[in-house]
């Protein structure tokens, strides 16, 4: 599975094109063309980076693909315009990812996520709350939103938001095995998530609204194994979570239901 991008704009547009396609072509080893996936795309003055994402290359002869830009013309029309082209990317990957800046020279960009071990002082213990706001893509790209776990034992002492199966999950793991797990179905585009947790106290919310009752599990608290670790964006079951991440915060208290629904909205 692959995504293409590339930045264009007009520079000049005098007359345009009928219409203009992004998409990724296949070839063989020889080459010989195979089969080809594009898009419309509505170009701009302003330099805008357009992509076309999560193309399945399913022929076995398949040995290379190109990003490639259609414009669409008619037989003896006038046409005149400048497009300009800017950093064209092509990546095995369900959605495009940040930009790598590079020549000629292939370049091994470092995971896209944040990571902080020494985080103790900065979640809460007892009680808290997580939040953050994502820009959804791609909603089968499994992974880890927003976590903050016990280092040396993440599985059975943490509390996260991820993305798993189309499915918004917010999950707090508690003692050996233990959890109470909160889901709903996710989409694409732009999501505000928060999870409030104490004991006894669960609660869960999505774009202003809280989506589930309030759960009475009784948990304790994550005092014995401190939360010590905040992983943004990280994988989970060896899967990155490759969408965006806007913002993001804890809060070393459980909002109540009123101010977590307005920091959601």
């Amino acid at each position: 599975v692959w995504s293409g991008s590339v930045y264009m704009k007009y520079t000049d547009q005098t007359a345009n094109p009928d219409n203009i396609e992004l998409g990724i072509q296949q070839f063989s080893s020889t080459p010989t063309f195979l089969a080809s996936d594009s898009q419309a795309i509505t170009l701009t003055n302003t330099l805008t980076r357009y992509k076309f994402e999560n193309v399945e290359l399913d022929n076995a002869s398949t040995a290379s693909i190109i990003n490639t830009v259609f414009f669409g013309i008619t037989n003896t029309e006038s046409y005149d315009f400048t497009v300009r082209f800017g950093l064209p990317q092509l990546e095995e990957s369900k959605c495009v990812t940040s930009v790598i800046k590079t020549t000629s020279t292939a370049v091994q960009r470092l995971r896209d996520e944040i990571k902080n071990t020494s985080a103790t002082t900065y979640i809460g213990q007892t009680s808290g709350t997580i939040y953050a706001e994502v820009q959804v893509d791609q909603i089968v790209r499994d992974g880890n939103i927003i976590r903050a776990s016990d280092a040396t034992d993440a599985t059975n002492w943490n509390v996260r938001m991820l993305i798993f199966n189309g499915s918004f999950i917010y999950n707090l793991n508690y003692g050996s095995g233990n959890s109470i797990s909160i889901t709903t179905t996710a989409s694409t585009g732009n999501h505000k998530l928060a999870l409030v947790y104490t004991d006894g106290d669960t609660r869960a919310y999505l774009n202003g609204s809280q989506v589930s009752t309030t759960n009475t599990t009784s948990w304790g608290d994550f005092t014995s194994n401190q939360l010590d670790t905040i992983d943004i964006g990280v994988a989970t079951s060896g899967t990155e979570f490759n969408n965006w991440i806007r913002a993001f915060a804890f809060y070393k208290r459980a909002l109540t239901d009123n101010e977590a629904k307005i920091l959601t909205q």
